[in-house]
């Protein structure tokens, strides 16, 4: 059964996987909608003002364009380089509220209600930018309570009650339309951010043991030797060669030899410290890399071989027999590869010498 704390680790790993999707389409997306607003807010403002040369509306009429624009650019300066951002959600409905205000803003000076057109849209735009779910409620509320606010303005003005229902109706349509959008955008990029997380899992995952593959091990191996520094402890790393697998295979078939590879992975499970990272580095080969001098490659290939007599699944084709190298290194000096190598050289060194005197080993290969 599997123990709870990894579990939980996982759970926040695929947590902090969503997270990072969410804020990587955040900012994306804020990067295109920023610098858009900004062209179209400023040109709007300016063909908007020229239109309107001799009523004395062009100066306010360029202002409001001009500085929901002016914000869209300034967020587009502070993301353009970034390749994450914490903020990128509420950075996101900055403008597109500067923007709702502004509109607001022409309204009450016009009381055309053309406007609410453009508060429909930006609505609707909301749900499908706002990156979390309290952005954009907080977000889709100030432009609701603007948009009403803009009604009562033009209530003052001569607008029918059959106007006003109509643009009640389309309002409601818009936030339920935008909410809608809004989760299931939102539930599209999280099953994007578990479909990543899976794959990432097969990839540093063996299939067949559970155990890391190279991947799983190339990733694991920096923090490793970071957490090395820090205590001033050296690094090692054991290479484990299974003895005599081809033989299982030819002789009881590779299903047989899976289960011995089955095997050896728990054997090596249950004589390792949680601590140490036990990997497949590929067919009968394994590496365990760990804090510290590590154990004594004599003491720990007794030890596993013995355990593996016992549940030996081929016993008529296999000895239960693994050879064991050990390398460590300084964690200042401590390459993977050069530490595997080393470990390698040891343990064919130690199957050699074994071979060369057979009467010295507990068991017979």
């Amino acid at each position: 059964m599997p123990s709870v704390a990894p579990m939980r680790q996982d759970d926040q790993i695929r947590r902090q996987r969503r997270l990072h999707v969410l804020r990587d389409a955040g900012l994306r997306e804020l990067r295109w909608i920023s610098l858009v607003l900004f062209w179209l807010l400023l040109v709007f403002g300016i063909v908007d003002a020229l239109m309107h040369p001799d009523d004395g509306s062009a100066q306010w009429r360029l202002a409001s364009s001009v500085i929901p624009s002016a914000i869209a650019g300034v967020v587009f300066l502070l993301v353009r380089h970034r390749t994450s951002c914490r903020w990128c959600g509420l950075m996101v409905i900055l403008p597109i509220l500067a923007l709702q205000e502004s509109i607001t803003f022409t309204a009450s000076m016009t009381g055309q209600q053309a406007n609410l057109g453009y508060m429909v849209v930006i609505i609707t735009l909301l749900g499908a930018l706002a990156i979390s779910t309290v952005e954009y409620v907080i977000a889709q509320t100030i432009t609701v309570a603007l948009t009403v606010y803009t009604l009562h303005l033009l209530i003052a003005e001569p607008i029918s009650s059959e106007s006003f229902t109509t643009w009640v109706a389309v309002l409601t349509v818009a936030v339920a339309g935008a909410t809608n959008l809004h989760f299931a955008r939102r539930s599209g990029l999280r099953h994007l951010a578990d479909a990543q997380w899976a794959l990432e899992v097969e990839a540093n995952e063996d299939r067949l043991t559970g155990l890391a593959g190279r991947r799983g091990l190339d990733r694991a191996f920096p923090e490793l030797r970071e957490q090395a520094r820090r205590l001033s402890t050296p690094v090692f790393a054991l290479f484990v060669d299974v003895d005599g697998l081809k033989k299982v295979n030819d002789t009881a078939g590779h299903d047989a030899g899976d289960t011995v590879i089955d095997v050896v992975a728990e054997s090596l499970r249950r004589h390792c410290r949680s601590t140490d990272v036990v990997c497949r580095w590929g067919g009968d080969e394994f590496v365990v890399v760990g804090l510290g001098a590590g154990p004594d490659p004599s003491r720990f290939e007794l030890v596993v071989s013995d355990h593996l007599s016992v549940i030996n699944p081929a016993p008529d084709a296999w000895s239960g027999r693994v050879s064991v190298g050990h390398a460590s290194l300084h964690a200042d000096d401590a390459e993977l590869l050069v530490l595997l190598g080393r470990a390698d050289d040891d343990m064919y060194q130690r199957r050699a010498e074994r071979q060369r005197h057979p009467t010295t080993a507990t068991h017979s290969d």
